[in-house]
């Protein structure tokens, strides 16, 4: 579905639309175009009241696991980040136990031969496992609002994934010594101010990936951190923006003066580039 503008309005000014092709209950697709509306708020309200009739009219007792994943994906499409939602989409394939299972029928028995799948079939670590245990009760909490399905049975039987054998990652921490140690057999300029921002700073790799000079102040020796580029939107030649992961991570931090020496060499660097401006990225 979609809402549009056209480019004649109707006699009291309403321009906005929205059209989209549906299934009958016979299976025949057919285009649905709403009448006009005067603002694009409005237009999208009908839009999503017109969706919401739709799923009143479906057969519930024969949605399956899968179809369901499907509507819980195209409801959060335009509703979460583009990060959250591409997330969701690396989960999906650990529900595949689960696809061909009706909604209506789903027990303690389903959710345990899936359990198992998890402990023995895959070697995911057990945070992972227990962010898609927390997706699969994202989608049958979608399924109980929207679908008015009742899980009340199995729920209190539900449990997460629990090992305590498995030891925690290692993580790998460098003292200001070994830093230093580090930094001195770095040789290009470049690289030298980008593991200083990493280290000084403590940006995040998507933030790193964000950075522009116009976002560090040399005489102020401040750098603010503001958006970010992560994996998944975009390579290096298409990306996007998007912002930081919270609110508070939107921030001016103070450099000490070794790290500004070092951007200060690093942009002299830059400059050399063709047609170089504060848009570059610095790293």
């Amino acid at each position: 579905m979609a809402v549009y503008k056209d480019n004649r309005p109707t006699k009291d000014g309403k321009i906005w639309f929205f059209k989209t092709q549906y299934e009958d209950f016979d299976g025949t697709k057919k285009p649905k175009k709403s009448g006009r509306f005067a603002t694009k708020k409005e237009a999208k309200q009908a839009e999503l009241e017109f969706k919401i009739s739709l799923h009143e009219k479906v057969n519930h007792n024969e949605i399956t696991f899968e179809e369901m994943i499907e509507l819980f994906l195209n409801f959060k499409k335009k509703r979460v980040r583009e990060t959250t939602y591409y997330n969701y989409g690396n989960k999906v394939p650990y529900l595949k136990p689960l696809f061909k299972v009706k909604l209506k029928d789903f027990n303690y028995s389903h959710f345990e031969r899936w359990h198992d799948y998890m402990d023995y079939e895959t070697t995911l670590a057990t945070r992972t496992k227990n962010d898609i245990y927390k997706f699969l009760k994202s989608i049958l909490n979608y399924a109980t609002a929207w679908y008015e399905f009742s899980f009340v049975k199995v729920y209190p039987k539900m449990t997460n994934f629990n090992n305590s054998n498995e030891l925690p990652p290692e993580q790998l921490c460098f003292t200001y010594d070994e830093f230093k140690q580090f930094i001195e057999v770095e040789e290009d300029i470049k690289w030298q101010a980008t593991f200083r921002i990493l280290y000084y700073c403590g940006l995040r790799k998507g933030e790193l990936r964000g950075l522009q000079w116009k976002d560090i102040d040399l005489e102020r020796k401040t750098l603010s951190v503001r958006k970010q580029i992560t994996n998944r939107c975009g390579t290096v030649k298409k990306f996007k923006f998007v912002v930081p992961k919270t609110q508070n991570s939107i921030r001016t931090l103070k450099m000490p003066e070794i790290f500004v020496n070092s951007l200060k060499k690093a942009k002299l660097e830059a400059k050399q580039l063709n047609g170089f401006n504060e848009n570059y990225f610095v790293s």
